[in-house]
């Protein structure tokens, strides 16, 4: 059987489907886990609205969601080369939390929240990133989030 490279793991229930179409429109093979990564065995999750949603607080709709932990997703489908994050805000906790799971790859694309950031997120999860062995290729600021690319040699 072929080998899963594409994990994409959504805690938002009404976005499965949507993958689901994505990945049968653009004939991509990757797998969708419901949950968030966390090692908490499940966490609360927020629904702003269709395309939105987090796991810190202040959503229109709250529902219980499994956590995935980093350990289990390298048990199941292998250890990743490269990590793409758009986790509203939690990003902050997961790259102060997983540094052994981050210290394993070679790139690491991550969106930081600006708005829900408290003063000190951005530049502890950048410092962090550094002191793992990554380098800032680029990154972007849309007026609200920054997008950062980093990467490493392994």
């Amino acid at each position: 059987s072929e080998t899963i490279r594409h994990v994409v793991v959504e805690a938002n229930a009404f976005l499965i489907s949507a993958r689901a179409i994505n990945r049968e429109i653009n004939n991509f093979n990757f797998v969708i886990e419901y949950g968030a990564i966390s090692q908490m065995r499940f966490l609360p999750f927020y629904t702003n609205q269709l395309t939105g949603g987090n796991t810190l607080s202040g959503g229109h709709r709250k529902s219980t969601v499994p956590g995935i932990s980093p350990v289990t997703l390298v048990e199941k489908y292998g250890q990743p080369t490269a990590l793409l994050m758009d986790i509203e805000g939690g990003e902050f906790n997961f790259i102060e939390h997983e540094l052994t799971f981050l210290t394993n790859l070679r790139i690491v694309v991550v969106e930081l929240h600006s708005h829900i950031d408290d003063g000190r997120g951005i530049a502890n999860a950048r410092a962090v990133l550094g002191r793992a062995g990554f380098t800032m290729a680029e990154t972007l600021f849309d007026g609200v989030n920054h997008t950062d690319v980093w990467t490493r040699d392994l």
